[in-house]
């Protein structure tokens, strides 16, 4: 049913290979999609017609751009291909700050192209796509603004995010081997930055955001062969639920390079004041660990810092600090952390290149 694969007599046919496409579905089991994504799923209550909301929103996006990195979509599913791709949406949240008579929204959406081979059930690569946008409000916030603003984030920010993206993602290249993200860690002296997220039963669901846009920046910035973030070293399973209510397990195997990212500290330090205004630089350092992980053998461990000014006016106030040291951390991720690692050729020929697409 959603089944994709490689068009071959003696090798590729003609052109790119073909990857048949499996469709929106939600990461995790179906009786959990209300628990887990209660906004999308009255969203998909919303449409009348055959396909929920988002099946058509993508099923339309792919109908209309079916060629990829290195390979195209056979969106009618015509072809006995065993690969598949399908965006799964895996994780939706909202948080909220309230001063004075206003509320201000901060909406989480994450969503992950998942290439899944059918011939053994397996899930061979993630390519992340996540999404943070924050929004003022005056007085509370209505069920209805955060579903309408569920739908733009949908069809303005992921599909935007899809688009500028969508030639960055490659289909495994023969012999490539893959990476992943293995454990994303906070000392304690970085916990007192992490707001709401520092206590002990927030913190897992924060390192698994740091580790979906460490996984995004290793896929799309440096085009590699990268798998979904997971707290083991071992196989383990992951489960699709599509929106007919079919469940598909798939096994995702251990990867031939493990990562580790330590968040060793924050800090904020004044640069300069006016009258007027004030600046400070916050900052974030933190550890990173390349080394395969079945031999115990590392390859690369590079302590990493990054800061950026903050400008505040007189009178400004700011709501929480936790966003301005998220901010730097994401932005450390998503920039200096590929950079840095381009830059020592000894990790790249040793390692990164055995993990990269063509």
């Amino acid at each position: 049913m959603f089944i994709f694969l490689i068009v071959l007599e003696g090798g590729f046919l003609l052109g790119n290979p073909v990857v048949k496409y499996a469709g929106f579905c939600f990461s995790g089991a179906y009786s959990d999609i209300g628990n887990n994504y209660p906004y999308t799923q009255q969203l998909l209550q919303e449409n009348q017609s055959e396909q929920s909301y988002l099946d058509k929103l993508f099923y339309d996006y792919f109908s209309r751009n079916p060629d990829l990195g290195n390979f195209s979509l056979d969106i009618k599913n015509q072809s006995q291909t065993t690969l598949s791709l399908a965006i799964a949406l895996n994780r939706e949240d909202v948080a909220f700050e309230y001063f004075d008579n206003q509320t201000k929204a901060i909406y989480n959406l994450g969503c992950t192209i998942f290439i899944m081979d059918f011939a053994d059930m397996t899930i061979i690569q993630s390519y992340p796509i996540s999404i943070t946008y924050i929004d003022l409000y005056d007085g509370q916030v209505d069920q209805q603004t955060i579903i309408q603003t569920f739908k733009k984030l949908y069809t303005d920010y992921i599909l935007q995010k899809l688009e500028s993206n969508q030639k960055n993602i490659y289909l495994r290249s023969s012999g490539s081997r893959t990476i992943k993200v293995a454990n994303v860690n906070f000392t304690e002296e970085a916990l007192p930055f992490l707001g709401f997220y520092g206590t002990e039963q927030n913190l897992e669901s924060y390192a698994s955001i740091v580790a979906q846009h460490l996984t995004e920046a290793l896929a799309f910035k440096m085009n590699l062969t990268v798998l979904p973030y997971s707290r083991s070293n071992l196989s383990y399973k992951m489960s699709l639920s599509f929106s007919d209510a079919s469940i598909q397990n798939f096994t995702i195997l251990p990867s031939s390079y493990d990562l580790d990212l330590t968040v060793k500290r924050f800090v904020k330090d004044l640069y300069k004041e006016t009258a007027a205004e004030r600046v400070d630089l916050y900052g974030v350092e933190v550890e990173m660990r390349i080394y395969d992980a079945e031999f115990n053998q590392e390859y690369w461990k590079k302590i990493i810092q990054n800061a950026e000014p903050k400008r505040i006016v007189v009178g400004q106030k700011i709501g929480n600090e936790f966003y301005n040291y998220n901010e730097i951390l994401l932005l450390t991720i998503a920039e200096k952390i590929p950079a840095t690692l381009k830059e020592d050729k000894k990790i790249m020929k040793g390692v990164l290149k055995k993990c990269a697409n063509y």
